[in-house]
């Protein structure tokens, strides 16, 4: 599994990225975590996108997005 970043400001999600515009990608949650603490982050959740419908050839519905809410990179003590 691979993780990446977004962060909501002013209701409106944006990539993280790198230097060169690529999405920074993580190999565990806590990983994805680690850049974010002492930010004073007050609210995380993790987006599972499922792409299942597209493996087997029908098209992908909006329902296949699960929302989380997981602790925060302040919380997580891993």
């Amino acid at each position: 599994q691979v993780y990446t970043t977004s962060v909501c400001l002013n209701g409106e999600m944006h990539r993280v990225v790198d230097d060169s515009g690529q999405s920074l990608i993580f190999r565990s949650q806590l990983a994805a975590k680690k850049p974010f603490r002492q930010l004073g982050i007050t609210r995380t959740t993790l987006a599972h996108q499922s792409y299942y419908d597209e493996m087997v050839g029908s098209v992908p519905k909006a329902a296949n997005l699960a929302v989380f809410p997981i602790a925060s990179p302040d919380q997580d003590l891993s």
